[in-house]
């Protein structure tokens, strides 16, 4: 029998019905869709996944193994956007993108430590925080170190450099090896020129030239 279903995971049923799946693997899914929703995590964070699990005719347990990794990444998130303030005190809940956002970052491999960092490094820049974290992927995905990336990272959000601006620095790292500049020197001269050059362009001439 299935399992009782509050109106939040409806939807979810609804898609369940007609997916062809056994009573016991639809029942398996909708528990996690109600750990989701005793989470106070919306359904729709967590819908896709069986839509583009079920399209790609993936295995069940692989489903729902990633219905409860994302569904713990989402409460995960939560406690870190309270922990720093984005959750509203006034009872409303934490804005969706940077919910969505921290959850990535948690799926992506960065520490909660970090994530934390990331977001008390935005909390004046919170229209900046996706632009932010893409930075910080992007120079760990290039290879610098994260507890470097993260230090980049922070300085440009208390930078008057444009949020737009932010994904130029990793290319200053590319210009920086055709130079034949080692890397620390480059990391260096970033954080030195970050917090008083107010284009992409005028912390390009600072480092390289």
């Amino acid at each position: 029998m299935l399992l009782a279903v509050t109106s939040g995971a409806q939807t979810v049923e609804r898609i369940l019905e007609t997916s062809g799946l056994s009573a016991g693997q639809r029942s398996a899914v909708l528990a996690e869709f109600e750990k989701a929703e005793a989470a106070g995590i919306p359904e729709a964070f967590l819908l896709p996944r069986i839509e583009e699990g079920m399209a790609k005719n993936v295995p069940v347990p692989r489903i729902i193994d990633v219905i409860r990794r994302e569904r713990e990444a989402f409460a995960l998130a939560l406690g870190l956007l309270k922990e720093t303030g984005y959750a509203g005190t006034d009872g409303t809940g934490p804005p969706v993108a940077e919910w969505q956002r921290t959850a990535h970052l948690l799926l992506s491999g960065v520490k909660d430590d970090d994530a934390v960092s990331l977001l008390r490094a935005f909390g004046e820049r919170k229209e900046d925080f996706r632009q932010g974290t893409n930075l910080y992927l992007a120079l760990v995905k290039w290879g610098i170190d994260p507890v470097d990336s993260l230090r980049l990272t922070s300085l440009a959000a208390v930078s008057p450099l444009a949020a737009d601006s932010f994904m130029g620095i990793p290319e200053l790292f590319i210009e920086a090896r055709r130079q034949r500049i080692r890397t620390g020197d480059i990391i260096e001269r970033i954080a030195q020129e970050l917090p008083r050059s107010r284009s992409l362009d005028s912390l390009k001439n600072r480092v390289l030239y």
